[in-house]
């Protein structure tokens, strides 16, 4: 299987997006973010675990 990059499939497929539908604490340093990714017009439910290192107050 070849995963390598293929200037054709930027052409084609210009855009990969990522919509989020949650956000969620996962402990005092932590959230989880989970949302729909598509890539060359695949979508697909994901999530993505965040630590949190600073948090700069307004």
């Amino acid at each position: 299987m070849d995963v390598g990059w293929d200037p054709a499939h930027q052409e084609k497929y210009p855009h990969i997006t990522f919509t989020s539908t949650d956000i969620t604490a996962a402990g005092e340093t932590a959230i989880k973010v989970t949302g729909d990714l598509t890539i060359k017009d695949v979508t697909k439910p994901v999530t993505i675990d965040f630590d949190i290192f600073a948090v700069k107050q307004g």
